[in-house]
C-alpha cells in the first residue's frame, strides 16, 4: 500500500512539473526560433531580389510595325 501511494505521489509531482513548464521556452527553443525567423526573412529577401531583377516583358502595342 505504501509503495502504491509513493508511486502515485511521484506521478502527480511529475505531472505538475511538466504542466508548470508548458508555457516556458528554453534557451535552445528561443535560439531555434530566431534562427528560423532569420532564415525565413532571408528567403523572402532572396525571392524579392530575384523577382525585382527579372527582365520585364514588353507589351505588344509598344513594338513599332515595320
Amino acid at each position: 500500500m505504501v509503495v502504491l501511494l509513493r508511486d502515485a505521489n511521484f506521478r502527480i509531482m511529475a505531472a505538475n512539473a511538466s504542466i508548470s513548464s508548458l508555457g516556458r521556452a528554453t534557451k535552445e527553443e528561443k535560439d531555434m526560433t530566431w534562427l528560423l525567423l532569420e532564415a525565413g526573412i532571408a528567403g523572402l529577401l532572396l525571392v524579392f531580389i530575384v523577382w525585382w531583377t527579372l527582365p520585364k516583358k514588353k507589351k505588344e502595342h509598344d513594338k513599332t510595325p515595320s
